[in-house]
């Protein structure tokens, strides 16, 4: 009698997938915004030459000011639970330290209140990384990017040149939600006593 087959594991559903090259697919920006770009950004020394797709699309990115702020991207919410976050992420600035902080946060309440999950600091090379981020906390429904921008001006060349806080361009890319196999955003309640 012949073994029977194995029956495949279960993989994780697609909740959400964005390259931002025909749109920012509704993902949003509140308070300080993430502006969709095409090529290099517009400063120096800073920032991707390029998105990680083709190299001729479209990404995120932070475009920092003068003071020290939070730049949020929200993605909507979603109907199943998150799973896995995966991303490619720029954080290239030739003064490393002039590179803020990125964080990847979640949220089980609808964007109520946020817990950070992953995050980068400092510059990280120039080129894109991806990042793959496996969310453990059960009924998260919403996730969010904070970009925050190092907010010190700094008279690098002793001639005035107080100008290197610009220098800070973070960038993501091809962002993928999966869905959680152990989760059901719709529990059923405990029995009562």
């Amino acid at each position: 009698m012949p073994t029977p087959m194995p029956t495949p594991a279960p993989t994780p559903s697609s909740v959400f997938t964005c390259d931002f090259d025909s749109s920012t697919c509704g993902v949003g920006s509140a308070d300080y915004a993430w502006t969709r770009n095409s090529g290099s950004t517009p400063t120096s020394y800073t920032g991707p030459s390029g998105d990680h797709t083709t190299g001729s699309g479209y990404y995120m990115y932070v475009d920092p000011g003068a003071a020290s702020r939070e730049y949020t991207l929200e993605t909507s919410l979603f109907e199943q639970c998150v799973g896995e976050v995966r991303f490619w992420y720029h954080m290239y600035s030739s003064w490393s330290y002039m590179m803020g902080t990125l964080e990847l946060q979640e949220s089980t309440n609808s964007g109520v209140s946020w817990s950070t999950i992953w995050t980068k600091s400092r510059s990280q090379g120039d080129s894109w990384q991806l990042a793959e981020v496996f969310v453990t906390t059960m009924y998260v429904n919403q996730v969010r990017f904070v970009g925050t921008t190092y907010g010190s001006t700094v008279n690098a060349n002793g001639y005035g040149g107080w100008y290197y806080y610009e220098q800070g361009d973070m960038a993501i890319d091809d962002l993928r939600v999966l869905g959680s196999l152990d989760c059901d955003q719709n529990p059923t309640p405990a029995p009562t006593p």
